[in-house]
């Protein structure tokens, strides 16, 4: 399950009453910003997709695995 299928989960649940209802921590396995598998909110995905530009920009997609946990 990943960001995009909880949402629309607790979309389609916003019919049921709200004591049967799930909420958003009843579906993640930790924090909503720690939790890899919501981790496509927008804001996130902006922030992502920036180190990534700066990433590759940089050349850092050569360095050796040992670099990386610099």
């Amino acid at each position: 399950m990943n960001y995009e299928e909880i949402k629309e989960l607790l979309d389609l649940q916003r019919k049921r009453p709200r004591e049967n209802r799930y909420r958003r921590e009843d579906l993640l396995a930790m924090s909503e910003s720690r939790d890899p598998f919501y981790a496509g909110q927008p804001n996130r995905r902006e922030k992502a997709e920036w180190f990534a530009k700066i990433w590759n920009e940089y050349g850092g997609g050569g360095l050796p695995s040992s670099a990386a946990s610099l």
